[in-house]
């Protein structure tokens, strides 16, 4: 059996954008921001969920509040890089509530994690008894968050909407 993809227009576009901006949103507020009727938006947003392109809703919290405000990129260069070691230490950050998000990069090192601690002795336990401790580290490079002067979350669903549409490259949804 073959897989269809969800046809993904304009309107489909425009909810996505309301929900990204708002997840607590309701349809029948959905609805009105994008100018479509209520079954319409219904459908579509089950559509949508349906068809993986709406994954879950995330509450924003302010981590300086929690004493959670410590934010550090460490690049993790491996000495080995059998297909065996780069799942290893991918399950192996899994583990670590304190690794927010992993990343396997090109360039001089293979991953980029980003660490959200409370404090500098939190970062050098976490650093020292988990990350350097494990015997496939080459290197690691730290770098702490100074300012943030933009943080944008979601995707920039914008870019797909008209008039940009054409000049964008698409790989996953087709856009009618």
């Amino acid at each position: 059996m073959a897989i269809q993809t969800l046809q993904v227009d304009q309107v489909d576009l425009k909810i996505l954008s309301e929900l990204q901006k708002n997840a607590s949103l309701s349809n029948r507020e959905i609805a009105k921001l994008v100018g479509i009727s209520l079954p319409s938006c219904l459908r579509r947003t089950k559509e949508l969920k349906n068809n993986f392109f709406l994954t879950g809703a995330h509450a924003n919290i302010n981590g300086s509040l929690l004493n959670l405000d410590l934010i550090i990129y460490c690049d993790v260069t491996l000495e080995k890089h059998t297909h065996e070691d780069l799942i290893h230490f991918q399950k192996s950050m899994h583990t670590l509530t304190c690794v927010r998000e992993c990343h396997m990069v090109t360039g001089t090192s293979d991953f980029l994690l980003k660490i959200i601690v409370p404090d500098m002795n939190a970062y050098t336990t976490y650093l020292t008894q988990y990350l350097t401790s494990n015997n496939n580290i080459k290197s690691v490079q730290s770098r702490m968050l100074v300012l943030t002067s933009k943080k944008e979350p979601g995707l920039p669903i914008d870019l797909l909407l008209s008039p940009y549409k054409n000049s964008v490259h698409r790989n996953k949804a087709r856009i009618a």
